[in-house]
């Protein structure tokens, strides 16, 4: 719970994170309940952009760079944990500006939950 907390107070700010090139970056807090390390990964238009890892049984805080999510407001976040050909995706998100999205990712990686926040 400390770990969650402070992961969302690092994405929380009063006005939405930028990046270097200028544009928003959008903030997902990854809790990784899963024995695994998962390599994570946004997706908008068919095409997987790798934003990072994270360790089995942790949680980081991810940031999706602008260019990834140019123009777009519609795309997915993708995990596939590593040594393993499984893979599991959220539903369609949105890019929302100044919302948190935080993914629980479960043991049983099909029962993984997203919200926004």
């Amino acid at each position: 719970t400390i770990a969650l907390t402070l992961a969302l107070s690092s994405c929380a700010t009063k006005q939405f994170p930028t990046d270097r090139e200028g544009g928003e970056k959008v903030c997902v807090v990854v809790e990784n309940h899963h024995f695994n390390s998962v390599k994570i990964y946004a997706e908008r238009d068919g095409v997987r952009h790798r934003l990072g890892t994270v360790e089995g049984l942790t949680t980081e805080d991810i940031r999706i760079p602008h260019r990834v999510l140019a123009g777009a407001w519609n795309f997915r976040l993708v995990a596939n944990p590593i040594a393993s050909s499984e893979t599991v995706g959220t539903h369609g998100l949105e890019k929302i500006p100044g919302c948190h999205i935080h993914w629980h990712l479960a043991p049983n990686l099909y029962a993984s939950q997203v919200s926004i926040r």
